[in-house]
């Protein structure tokens, strides 16, 4: 997560050390239970590059959430984040789940591929979520 998000709009980190600590209270469950199914991640030469968090989003009626999709930016541009999505969305449809919903940042390049994966821009479900929230119907 520190490499991926490092310098982009969604930086929210000032340390390594950050970033381990927000994935860590996401696997715990931090934004709602892991859906495990479909979370995934791709390794490279035994290390993670990408990854994708799918929960239950807590704060919003237990609505599957895209909590965090992020690859290393040395390998970014391959179509593994595209991939772990897609991936992630055939194996939400798999167990029954019909929808899919993020919050991202209209300056972050990742919000493109959001749109070309078919996401849509919907009305915020909170004041907290960003009025550009991408949601997606399978």
């Amino acid at each position: 997560m520190w490499l991926a998000f490092q310098g982009s709009a969604d930086d929210e980190y000032s340390a390594p050390g950050d970033a381990e600590a927000d994935a860590a209270g996401a696997l715990a469950g931090r934004w709602g239970p892991v859906v495990w199914q479909a979370s995934l991640a791709a390794e490279l030469d035994c290390a993670v590059v990408s990854a994708v968090i799918i929960v239950l989003d807590d704060a919003h009626q237990d609505r599957p959430l895209l909590a965090f999709a992020m690859t290393d930016p040395a390998c970014q541009r391959r179509g593994i984040g595209r991939w772990l999505i897609e991936e992630s969305i055939r194996r939400l449809d798999g167990i029954g789940v019909k929808e899919l919903h993020l919050a991202v940042t209209r300056s972050n390049p990742a919000f493109a591929l959001y749109q070309r994966l078919g996401f849509e821009v919907v009305p915020a479900l909170q004041p907290s979520l960003a009025p550009e929230a991408p949601g997606r119907s399978l």
